[in-house]
């Protein structure tokens, strides 16, 4: 799956909104959802929508970056808990025949999500947000990015991966 663009929607009574029409194209037809939210280690209070086979190379990602990480208190880090919290916690998730996927409560309320939210395409995840809470991440994430960084990141410019052959 690959996802990108940014669409606001409205929530039903019953807790489901319409995916965007250029997101579900993007979701192989065969591919087994998941939901979860995990505002406790991520600055994005945003429920994520990804195929379980991201979710599983996720967790795999983890156990090889956290392997020879060590907490503040020098304790090792223990990928497997942290993995569980993520994986452990997700949900099946189905898109409707009208287009509409249900976003449990319990992780409406962690993310601040009311009636109003906003579908974020990252490549690999659609990220679900409450709008203002994804305009105040915003604010935050450029707000210390100097002249010097916004060149490196600047969007048109020339890649670097245009010059290896």
């Amino acid at each position: 799956m690959r996802v990108s663009g940014q669409y606001d929607a409205r929530l039903d009574a019953k807790g489901r909104v319409i995916v965007p029409a250029a997101h579900r194209r993007a979701i192989p037809q065969d591919a087994e959802m998941r939901l979860l939210a995990a505002p406790v280690f991520d600055d994005r209070t945003a429920i994520f929508f990804c195929e379980e086979s991201y979710l599983q190379n996720w967790a795999k990602d983890i156990h090889e970056k956290l392997k020879d990480v060590k907490t503040a208190s020098g304790k090792s880090v223990d990928s497997g808990k942290i993995a569980s919290l993520f994986v452990g916690s997700s949900r099946d998730a189905q898109i409707d025949g009208q287009g509409r996927l249900l976003l449990p409560q319990d992780f409406r309320k962690v993310c601040g999500i009311k009636s109003d939210v906003r579908f974020i395409g990252n490549v690999g995840i659609i990220e679900i947000w409450n709008p203002s809470a994804h305009d105040k991440w915003v604010g935050e994430v450029t707000a210390d990015l100097d002249e010097e960084i916004k060149a490196l990141i600047r969007f048109g410019g020339f890649l670097q991966s245009e010059s290896e052959p």
